[in-house]
């Protein structure tokens, strides 16, 4: 990588973020000299410039989970997805493209940037050759158990979510 100017976003996937720096813009990366008007710099070598990532230690507050969805039936499903997820600190649903979800299988969904989904609330339909899952595709289910009328929790890591589609006896299923 080449330049003069860098911002960086950290994220790891215990949870923990740095969001400061995918903000603050660092010039002083190399010495630079305006040369007709460009930026350049005079040394027998490509400089380096390095970037220490403070240390957070100790639980945190979290508002949100790691999701996984596991399909436990036994056809393929074809799943679409909506989470409520914090964007530099508010709350911004996102959606994911329709995906396929095997019989067995458990995926952890990645978004675009190939960060695993972090939600507070998830909107889930899926549709198999005979199944069809969709009360939680009007209605958002919650990954954050409610205390005190707050959907927060304490931990040294972020917690996980798995989202399970399965089929119940007709003895079990409820009647409206």
């Amino acid at each position: 990588m080449h330049g003069s100017r860098v911002r960086i976003w950290i994220e790891n996937e215990s949870g923990l973020s740095w969001p400061n720096s995918r903000t603050a813009t660092s010039g002083s990366l190399t010495r630079i000299l305006l040369l007709g008007g460009e930026r350049a710099y005079d040394a027998e070598t490509m400089e380096t410039y390095v970037f220490t990532v403070p240390t957070q230690s100790g639980p945190r507050v979290f508002t949100e989970r790691l999701l996984s969805l596991r399909n436990d039936t036994s056809e393929r499903l074809k799943v679409e997805l909506r989470y409520l997820a914090a964007d530099a600190g508010a709350p911004q649903w996102r959606s994911l493209k329709q995906f396929l979800l095997e019989p067995g299988q458990l995926l952890a969904p990645r978004q675009e940037d190939g960060q695993r989904v972090r939600a507070s609330q998830v909107q889930v339909r899926a549709t198999g050759d005979n199944l069809y899952f969709g009360a939680d595709s009007t209605n958002p289910r919650s990954l954050i158990e409610e205390f005190n009328g707050i959907r927060a929790y304490r931990g040294d890591k972020i917690g996980s979510y798995v989202y399970s589609f399965t089929t119940r006896p007709v003895s079990q299923r409820p009647t409206k």
